[in-house]
């Protein structure tokens, strides 16, 4: 009995956390602007981040998701 809740459960968990993810990315990169990140890396590294970094999270990322 116990293995089943905890199956249960332990799928219901990932799921939200799945969930928490998408709602995380949508909210940084569409609604906050993935430039602005961009610009906000570059303000507390003192260097710009490579284009691999910024295509990784416009088109990898989401196609991931």
């Amino acid at each position: 009995y116990g293995v089943l809740v905890y199956e249960a459960t332990g799928i219901a968990y990932r799921l939200l956390t799945i969930l928490i993810t998408m709602a995380f990315s949508i909210g940084v990169f569409w609604i906050y602007g993935l430039h602005r990140v961009v610009e906000d890396f570059h303000f507390t590294l003192g260097y710009e981040l490579e284009a691999y970094w910024t295509i990784c999270w416009k088109i990898i990322a989401f196609g991931i998701l």
